[in-house]
């Protein structure tokens, strides 16, 4: 960028205005004001002292006439240079980068890939199926598959010698396998036996093995390594479904749940989006604190803060005044 072009108070001005509505916060919006009058005053004096002494001697002396206009498309290029420029040195300035996700850039196409298919296809195909569907009918199939779910939870429940979560998970199949009717009605839960979820990347974690790299995955959202593996050895190794001998019941039932897993996603990644400033690190930073709490079975220390950061995760001394 030609930061000798920088010569009218009013860029500046405009530089300081943008920096301030850029800043999310008021306490942010001083450290903005103090960062772009810092870049103005860095680079005005050097633009000044490049310019030739006759020229600036001509500039003083010359009286522009009052019907006189500058060529817009320089200011107007200039502008944007400068504010290219501020912005960029604000993001990196209070970047932060995380080791979970060495391969952001790549995720986040996908999380963009995804967020689109749930906007176009997804919630529109959810949107018929919810006025075809009744509604006792869409409780009942998820219920059904919850059911089968149960028992793959029993299975990582035994994995992690959980015997008295076991136990209780046993009896939800059983109760909602007879009693309910394959599992459409969930009578455990009435009964007072709560549904868990348990899977292979839990039983994984729960062992001591590290999540590894964040990944999103196509269509399946966000995940790790671990739980990446661990997904495949529940759909392929403990899902009862699998070992369904006929094909003609197995396949069918294969497709009505996956319709049922997307029409109960629909839509929540473009609210996402929508109610928050960057979805992407929100579900990130969601996700991994669900999975710590999935394996810790909810019983976290609680999180101790940083001296030196406040609640809004930026350092006191870069704030004016604290």
């Amino acid at each position: 960028m030609n930061l000798k072009t920088l010569r009218h108070p009013a860029l500046a001005a405009a530089l300081i205005l943008v920096g301030v509505g850029c800043a999310t916060t008021d306490k942010h919006a001083a450290v903005a004001v103090e960062h772009a009058s810092a870049v103005v005053d860095e680079h005005a004096p050097a633009a000044a002292a490049d310019k030739p002494a006759a020229t600036r001697t001509a500039t003083v002396s010359a009286a522009p006439s009052p019907n006189a206009q500058a060529p817009a498309d320089a200011t107007e290029t200039t502008l944007a240079e400068l504010l290219d420029r501020a912005i960029a040195e604000m993001d990196q300035r209070f970047a932060v980068d995380d080791e979970r996700d060495p391969i952001e850039p790549i995720n986040r196409a996908v999380y963009h890939f995804n967020k689109h298919l749930d906007a176009w296809v997804l919630q529109p195909l959810a949107d018929i199926y919810h006025f075809i569907v009744p509604d006792p009918v869409e409780t009942g199939v998820r219920n059904f598959f919850g059911n089968i779910g149960d028992m793959n939870t029993v299975i990582n429940d035994l994995l992690q010698l959980k015997m008295r979560e076991a136990g209780s998970d046993t009896a939800r199949v059983l109760i909602n396998t007879t009693v309910g009717v394959a599992g459409v009605f969930d009578v455990a839960a009435i009964w007072g036996f709560e549904k868990r979820n348990e899977d292979f990347g839990q039983t994984l974690g729960y062992w001591g093995m590290s999540g590894g790299p964040y990944l999103v995955l196509p269509l399946l959202g966000p995940s790790t390594a671990r739980d990446a593996f661990g997904r495949v050895v529940d759909s392929s190794a403990i899902d009862p479904l699998v070992y369904t001998p006929d094909s003609s019941v197995r396949d069918p039932l294969l497709v009505i749940r996956v319709i049922d897993t997307g029409v109960a996603a629909a839509g929540l990644l473009t609210i996402l989006d929508t109610a928050s400033v960057d979805g992407y690190s929100f579900l990130k930073e969601s996700y991994f604190q669900r999975r710590a709490a999935d394996i810790a079975d909810g019983n976290m220390a609680p999180l101790e803060m940083d001296p030196e950061f406040p609640d809004d995760g930026f350092p006191d001394d870069d704030l004016p005044g604290l």
